[in-house]
């Protein structure tokens, strides 16, 4: 998981009603060579999230349907889950 640096210690203690600051980015790279990766950023207090092509590139961006969808029922600001292993990419 790479979250980025002004948000990490939000990520860290994530718990029911956690709230990221803006400016925030959480990403998934793909795990394998043709997968996607997905991510998510939150600006203005609202996220925009992005699909990612296996090297990086984006795919496409914005208020995806299938994305903001489930993330709507998260229960920590459009975030799901325990913390996972954060990749520091400085």
């Amino acid at each position: 998981m790479r979250v980025s640096a002004d948000c990490r210690g939000t990520y860290r203690t994530l718990v029911t009603d956690t709230v990221f600051p803006d400016g925030c980015v959480l990403a998934q790279l793909a795990t394998s060579a043709d997968g996607p990766g997905y991510g998510m950023r939150k600006l203005n207090g609202s996220w925009t999230y992005f699909q990612l092509g296996a090297r990086g590139g984006v795919l496409a961006a914005g208020a995806l349907p299938s994305c903001a969808g489930c993330h709507a029922q998260a229960p920590a600001d459009h975030v799901f889950g325990l913390p996972r292993e954060i990749v520091d990419s400085r």
